[in-house]
């Protein structure tokens, strides 16, 4: 007998949820790409413009051996545990 209302404020109550879970996404995606932009503005030093040059002068046999031993991503893998070393101290009841 009342079919029409239930339908009608399930309709209401599904479109109020995906509302709901819309904000929160779009907020998130306007505060990233805030960040993202605040990050492409800062300029690059002219030290690591310089950089480019200097990597460039490694014999090729180094380069053989470096990337056989992975060192790029050792390097990445060092730097972010120390990051989160970093990180983890400033947590009051952990470091």
């Amino acid at each position: 007998m009342l079919d029409w209302l239930k339908s009608w404020l399930n309709d209401i109550l599904d479109w109020f949820v995906k509302w709901a879970e819309w904000i929160p996404k779009k907020i998130y995606s306007a505060v990233m790409d805030g960040i993202a932009s605040f990050i492409n503005a800062i300029p690059v030093p002219s030290f690591m413009q310089d950089a480019a040059g200097a990597f460039a002068g490694i014999p090729s046999s180094v380069m053989y051996f470096a990337s056989a031993f992975e060192l790029g991503f050792g390097v990445k893998v060092v730097l972010a545990a120390l990051v989160l070393r970093f990180i983890l101290r400033r947590i009051p009841l952990i470091g």
